[in-house]
């Protein structure tokens, strides 16, 4: 981070502790090309189909008009792999120069032996054809039939993976011919990347952000801060890429539920709006054709309702076409106008707000609710908006809804009556476009902000800038994602993304009155490197001795030993199991927990039984907070005797290690070590002396040895 000046450390300080400044009501215009331009698809139309093996049948099915008449323009491809016809190049070139489609060319680390391999393939297809690069697929993948876990350098899985983005990364960019061409990083499913720290071998972040059956937003930031765990201490965040995303529309290739294929064509238009509005640089929908029950085909290559929808919802966005004879996008480009208007709406509403070159502006917005189990679509209820505009437009105006059943967007005529649009926000993306009252006139220049600086704490950033002479107020954004506006020059940032030790990149941008917005200034901050520990220090009982069919109260004591406090916003639970089996949780609502700081909770839900049982206590048992300090001790055990005590029988109380032991190194004469209630096998010092006799199991908690 740049070294501050005293007086401006003390000022950025002093202005987080008053808090930000006034909020303003108003958001950015962006254009409505870069919206289209920022979605791709998980499907190539230039492969072969495979006629045997255990994956007969894995190939295209439908034709490259079909695919690009959706107005994509990218998708995602094999480099090399069972599927790649030997005339790819020659097949990725015609369809580059008809449509103007890129390829993200996905690296098989099975297929692909060397770096060197990957750059002579790579230098077979001309400039312009491929812009991005992806590192291996899911390299943690044991699910059958195929297993895709990476074996690299002497490594598995994410460390592999890292070793491998490190060899081929640099490969890349020694290769000049080939600096145009970005690397996203390799994925890992289910993970937090901890083991693959440290890397930055890559351009663009990667994720699989499924959202199963949630919102397009239910998934994204978990995503993101799992990805975090890549990066060494004061890593600079690089803009995300998912590779996959989408809903699928029915269970392992069964019949198509109505219900699924009616919430995957409402929801994929708003995961593009949603994914826009998080920042994300691109993203590839999962898939065209059907593949594990995704695809905006069926299973017959049918085209489902969402194909339908995804292609009118981007037809009615769409600013730009691909003159072939040139090699050139033809409109777009502009810098937008910006439509001044408030939302007054709830919580859930979002919205986006597009312009094309016409000057027609184009809001998206959508009310972000339930009302899909994965089976049932239920309605939501309709969020009453008021849209009041500052910026004069015509009365006429236009709204494109989507039917209920998703395959279509219905026009319905609006009015704009004294500045004012009173709507009714569905549970899929609504467009409103408006038309200037009159022509535009040309933007005046807006100064950009000067000596933007940012001080970092552990998960909070505080910023200020020099103010803009004529300036209106000023958009902030982290990482692309647009933060809020603000009246004054400072702004505080508690967002449960910033976690320790990362270095997040900040703009700030000016706006007029006028609808003109400066150029950005930014700013890398880098947070405080102090993480957070969390313990259960304590377990105790209420009766401590029960009788067989009384209830159980739990209560536990979550501890945070470590030097900085929990993220903003992020509940943090404590899991109760009885003998393995989960019985109760109970945990915060989400706010800090300082160092050093201590919660008592308790929790019920369980009768006793006669017997020796063994609870257990989990601090934080779905890693909302990754990157803590260890979470070798997160876990606490302690048994319960429920009734008399038998001959033989052990109680213990297992507490959190407050380091991984190495008994061997120890210098020990003998050890074993055993996991009581069944949770492992003896095991013995290396090479011991065998004085300790072997551990005889007569039932879950009892063992004997001499």
């Amino acid at each position: 981070m740049t070294r501050l000046p005293v007086a401006l450390l003390l000022f950025l300080i002093l202005a987080g502790r008053m808090g930000s400044a006034q909020s303003l009501a108003a958001q950015p215009t962006y254009r409505a090309d870069e919206f289209v331009d920022r979605i791709g698809i998980n499907s190539s139309p230039y492969e072969r189909i495979l006629t045997d093996g255990p994956f007969a049948g894995a190939g295209p099915h439908y034709t490259p008009e079909s695919i690009f008449a959706l107005g994509i323009h990218h998708y995602r491809a094999s480099l090399k792999s069972e599927l790649v016809k030997a005339d790819q190049p020659a097949l990725m070139r015609a369809g580059y120069d008809r449509w103007g489609v890129t390829a993200m060319m996905l690296l098989d680390p099975h297929s692909i032996k060397s770096p060197e391999e990957m750059v002579t393939l790579l230098k077979r297809y001309d400039p312009g054809v491929i812009d991005l690069v992806e590192g291996p697929n899911e390299v943690n993948n044991k699910f059958p039939p195929q297993e895709l876990n990476l074996h690299y350098g002497g490594r598995l899985d994410e460390a592999a993976g890292s070793r491998y983005q490190n060899d081929y990364f640099r490969a890349l960019r020694a290769e000049p011919t080939l600096s145009r061409i970005g690397m996203v990083c390799y994925t890992s499913i289910f993970s937090d990347y901890r083991d693959a720290r440290p890397c930055e071998a890559f351009d663009y972040s990667s994720m699989h952000s499924y959202q199963g059956n949630g919102l397009p937003e239910s998934s994204i930031e978990k995503c993101m801060v799992d990805f975090y765990g890549i990066y060494p201490e004061g890593g600079i965040i690089k803009p995300f890429v998912p590779t996959e995303c989408g809903y699928n529309v029915a269970t392992d290739n069964a019949a198509d539920n109505p219900d699924m294929l009616r919430a995957q064509a409402r929801r994929l238009p708003m995961l593009t709006a949603e994914y826009f509005r998080y920042g994300v640089r691109r993203y590839y929908l999962f898939a065209m054709q059907n593949a594990d029950g995704y695809g905006l085909t069926d299973s017959q290559n049918r085209p489902r309702p969402s194909y339908a929808a995804l292609k009118q919802f981007i037809g009615l966005l769409s600013d730009a076409h691909w003159n072939p004879a040139t090699h050139r996008w033809i409109g777009g480009g502009h810098k937008p106008h910006r439509l001044d208007f408030t939302l007054d709406a709830p919580a859930t509403v979002h919205s986006v707000a597009l312009q094309k070159k016409s000057g027609e502006w184009n809001i998206l917005i959508w009310n972000a609710s339930g009302g899909f189990d994965g089976h049932k679509y239920a309605p939501v209820p309709l969020a009453p908006a008021t849209i009041a505009l500052r910026t004069p437009v015509k009365p006429e105006a236009l709204a494109w809804i989507q039917s209920e059943s998703g395959d279509r967007f219905e026009r319905k005529p609006l009015r704009v009556v004294d500045g004012k649009i009173a709507i009714e926000v569905p549970d899929s993306v609504m467009i409103i476009q408006l038309t200037p009252a009159a022509s535009l006139s040309p933007l005046w220049p807006v100064s950009a902000p000067t000596g933007l600086a940012g001080v970092g704490e552990v998960n909070s950033v505080t910023l200020a800038w020099k103010p803009a002479p004529g300036a209106a107020g000023y958009f902030v954004y982290r990482n692309d994602r647009f933060l809020g506006a603000v009246s004054a020059p400072r702004f505080r940032d508690d967002s449960m993304l910033l976690r320790p030790a990362l270095g997040y990149t900040y703009e700030v941008q000016a706006f007029d009155r006028a609808g003109g917005v400066s150029a950005p200034v930014k700013q890398v901050v880098t947070t405080a490197p102090q993480r957070p520990d969390l313990v259960v220090s304590e377990i105790s009982f209420e009766p401590a001795s029960p009788k067989s069919g009384e209830s159980v109260t739990f209560h536990c004591t979550l501890k945070n030993q470590g030097l900085g406090p929990t993220p903003h916003g992020v509940p943090v639970s404590v899991t109760l199991f009885v003998n393995g089996r989960y019985t109760s949780f109970t945990g915060t609502g989400g706010e800090p927990i300082a160092a050093g700081q201590s919660l008592r909770f308790q929790a019920t839900g369980w009768k006793a039984t006669e017997g020796l049982h063994c609870i257990t206590a989990l601090a934080d048992d779905i890693v909302r907070v990754p990157g803590e300090a260890s979470r070798v001790n997160n876990t606490r055990e302690k048994s319960l005797l429920v009734g008399p005590a038998s001959a033989g029988m052990i109680q213990a109380e297992c507490e959190p290690p407050t380091a991984l032991p190495n008994l061997t190194e120890e210098g020990t004469e003998d050890w074993i070590a055993w996991a009581a209630n069944g949770k492992g096998r003896p095991e013995r010092r290396a090479e011991g002396k065998a004085q300790i006799s072997a551990v005889t199991e007569f039932g879950n908690g009892y063992l004997d040895m001499q």
